[in-house]
């Protein structure tokens, strides 16, 4: 019998703690504002919770991930619509999150895809774009979270793992210092090259990388114009590809993302080289710079 009552008493104390946590994660949620700020005037929209189209599209995202907890889920969580007609191949969408003492503490999701904006595929792009994971298509939406992997609600469902599991454990317990939370759409690009928003930062890493892997290819092209030998054409292609390595960050400029992509672009052209000879190398630089390249601009 007094067993029996210790046990009742311990699931007594459980309930009673759980309820109260509950209750304080819901009363936090409810006293915090919630904004956000994006890029109607282009057709571009952050859906919230406070939205009424978000149920529907979180229901849709949990039919697809049955095992995730959405109700913890969607305060972390927003849908970005794309009502254009283009495809979207790079974003930055950052919450700001303001603390009691007026501090912002900022968390930055960046995606592009830069194959997009470089012309590696040509005229197979438009069609290598409709099944590609990371780009938002036309008139479609995608789910973006801090505590989940981004997916296209039209293409293949992403993994979430431990480790989204624990990151939203850690969000959830950082939501108690914080009083207000802003969604910005800091910077978008479009397929034609593109971009809307206002982190010139964004603008300048993707358009930095772009420019180093089309100056590979021109570097080869003037070359071959002046009547160079392979090996002094490749000379310059050797050393930008055994520059020093560089780890990207959210610290590093337009000139180490420059650096970074030329090194990249500088080991494929060698790759091809090595394997397919130089008169290879050379017709895939001609085939490169013979397309038309989207156009890096602001709107």
């Amino acid at each position: 019998m007094k067993n029996r009552f210790y046990v009742v008493a311990l699931l007594i104390y459980a309930l009673t703690i759980v309820t109260i946590f509950s209750w304080s994660y819901k009363r936090v949620e409810a006293e915090m504002r919630f904004n956000k700020k994006d890029l109607p005037e282009h057709g571009i929209f952050i859906i919230t919770e406070a939205d009424p189209n978000f149920e529907a599209l979180i229901s849709a995202y949990s039919r697809r991930h049955p095992q995730t907890p959405i109700n913890d889920l969607k305060l972390f969580s927003i849908f970005i619509e794309n009502s254009t007609d283009r495809t979207v191949v790079g974003y930055r969408l950052r919450w700001a999150c303001k603390k009691t003492d007026g501090t912002i503490i900022d968390k930055v999701v960046t995606e592009t895809t830069l194959w997009a904006l470089t012309n590696i595929l040509g005229p197979n792009t438009e069609s290598a774009l409709k099944h590609a994971d990371r780009v938002i298509g036309p008139k479609s939406y995608r789910f973006i979270s801090l505590a989940a992997p981004s997916e296209s609600m039209t293409g293949q469902v992403s993994d979430t793992d431990q480790n989204s599991e624990e990151e939203l454990q850690i969000l959830k317990t950082e939501l108690r210092n914080y009083t207000e939370i802003t969604v910005n759409l800091d910077g978008l690009f479009f397929d034609d090259g593109s971009f809307i928003g206002t982190d010139n930062k964004y603008y300048g890493e993707i358009k930095a990388s772009v420019d180093a892997s089309n100056d590979v290819l021109k570097e080869i092209e003037s070359g071959i114009q002046e009547g160079k030998s392979a090996n002094e054409i490749f000379k310059s292609i050797e050393e930008a590809a055994n520059g020093p390595d560089i780890r990207l960050s959210s610290a590093s400029t337009s000139r180490d993302h420059y650096l970074y992509e030329k090194k990249l672009s500088a080991q494929e052209i060698l790759n091809i080289r090595k394997y397919k000879g130089d008169a290879k190398a050379f017709e895939h630089v001609r085939m490169r710079l013979g397309r038309t390249w989207p156009v890096i601009h602001k709107l």
